[in-house]
């Protein structure tokens, strides 16, 4: 066929020494294909410039999309890493879960078919050497936060390490030939990966009933993906027969075979999933907490100057006491010689002018004295008579700065708030150190039973005890304890050392 065909123009003809003629033609989207009854002498393959950009366009998308997801979070990782240390504080975290999103990444780009084009053929499959290296990081990374179970974790990821690296090493084929123990080492991280996710995902439940807040969230979220993915299956069964047979057909060609590849697949998506989740909550705690101590930072700052303020005044109540002292004795001495009655409701009034003086608290916690000089200054300024039975607290309390702010402050709030709409206000404190322990106890008057501030004092009250137990749960609920007596309202609080 050398002559030129006007059905086919334009087209590219290429003729071919075998049996097969081979014809590329160019089509517009618009013409329709219609069969004029052409005859072919050979098998003839026609192809479409149009379908094949399209392949191309499809190619790009399914490798550029899955990249792109991954790359951008691979930039927020580094970016909490980068926040991390802007604060102050090192955390290799991050990284190491930055490092397993990369190789996931690689996973991706290694299927395309650009990369041989750039890389050829290699002795290695590196999408099954991307795919075990992302499962070693991600183990490396659950160590890192894996205070209590830290040997079990550090152990599954030493073994997948020392597995992968073997097989990797045994198919370059420098060390050992193709046979069947070659296959066997080639296998390895298939079985190891799939022992170390399922171990990994054991420890994370295990981890959550110790209470550790980032093994909770990724248990959470691992028990929410299988049984939304259990249900999908059941789901499937009716509707797509097909998904659902090809997905226990595997499941249990692998049983069989022993060699977990699909199964092994399905616990590392799950696992990454539930872990990225973990590593997002755990950093929402982390900006939530970084606001309360800034947030408790400032109100330490102001308690500081209002402690500073109850001083200054106090201080200038004992001068003037001190500076009148000598007149209070001449009078007296002379009230005894001529009118001895009036002595009684003189030393009265000097009593009640000493007891006016407001009260300054100075223990060996400094923490505690800025935050109790600063309440009490604005419980004077209240009109709340205030008593200290004992004063005496250690010097460090198993308590951060933010907790033992939250825990005093909203003890003190309450107490203020209750006692300025009492008939007798009235603020008592005792706190004192006992076989270990701190105790501390408040008492405060409290509104009496008919009295119309009741209903508006119980929403900011019952708010504050619920922030204080819990703080106080994790000391035990025997630690603390709330009792009214009357007027009086008592709360106390024991924190062992």
């Amino acid at each position: 066929m050398t002559g030129r065909n006007p059905l086919l123009s334009p087209c590219l003809r290429i003729i071919g020494g075998g049996k097969t003629l081979t014809i590329a033609q160019s089509t517009a989207a618009s013409e329709k294909q219609v069969d004029d009854g052409t005859v072919y002498p050979c098998e003839v393959t026609l192809y479409c410039g149009y379908a094949y950009e399209s392949g191309l366009i499809a190619s790009s998308a399914r490798t550029m999309i899955p990249a792109v997801l991954l790359f951008s979070l691979l930039l927020f990782l580094l970016a909490v890493f980068i926040w991390n240390a802007s604060q102050g504080i090192f955390l290799p975290k991050p990284l190491i879960f930055a490092l397993a999103v990369l190789f996931r990444m690689c996973i991706v780009l290694s299927k395309a078919d650009f990369f041989y084009q750039y890389f050829g053929m290699l002795p290695i499959d590196p999408t099954d050497m991307f795919f075990h290296f992302s499962v070693g990081a991600f183990l490396l990374f659950l160590t890192l936060y894996a205070s209590r179970l830290r040997l079990l974790f550090a152990g599954i990821t030493l073994l997948e390490w020392i597995s992968v690296l073997l097989s990797f090493s045994i198919q370059t084929g420098k060390f050992l030939e193709y046979g069947d123990l070659y296959v066997f080492f080639m296998n390895l991280p298939q079985i190891t990966g799939f022992l170390a996710l399922v171990a990994a995902l054991t420890g994370t439940f295990i981890l959550w009933k110790l209470r550790m807040p980032f093994f909770r969230h990724m248990a959470q979220t691992a028990l929410f993906l299988i049984i939304g993915y259990l249900l999908f299956l059941a789901v499937s069964i009716p509707i797509l027969p097909d998904y659902a047979a090809s997905v226990f057909t595997r499941l249990g060609q692998e049983v069989i075979m022993l060699l977990p590849k699909f199964a092994l697949t399905l616990l590392w998506n799950l696992c990454l999933l539930s872990g990225l989740a973990a590593v997002l909550f755990d950093f929402i705690e982390q900006l939530s907490r970084r606001r309360t101590e800034l947030e408790v930072l400032s109100s330490k700052n102001r308690l500081a100057l209002e402690s500073y303020e109850n001083l200054r005044l106090q201080s200038e109540e004992v001068r003037m006491l001190r500076h009148d002292t000598v007149k209070h004795y001449t009078l007296l001495r002379s009230m005894i010689k001529d009118n001895p009655e009036q002595v009684p409701g003189y030393l009265e009034e000097l009593i009640g002018q000493a007891e006016q003086i407001r009260p300054v608290i100075s223990c060996r916690n400094q923490t505690l004295n800025i935050l109790l000089n600063g309440k009490l200054g604005m419980a004077k300024a209240k009109g709340i008579e205030t008593e200290i039975e004992r004063c005496d607290a250690p010097k460090k309390l198993p308590l951060s700065d933010p907790e033992l702010c939250s825990l005093i402050l909203n003890i003190l709030d309450n107490a203020i708030n209750a006692a300025s709409i009492s008939r007798k206000p009235l603020i008592r404190l005792d706190f004192h150190c006992k076989a270990q322990h701190f105790v501390f106890s408040c008492e405060n008057s409290v509104p009496d039973k008919t009295s119309d501030h009741k209903k508006t004092l119980t929403p900011e009250h019952g708010y504050g005890l619920k922030i204080i137990r819990q703080i106080m749960k994790r000391f035990g609920n025997n630690m603390l304890s709330m009792e009214q007596t009357g007027s009086l309202y008592r709360i106390t609080v024991v924190i062992p050392f």
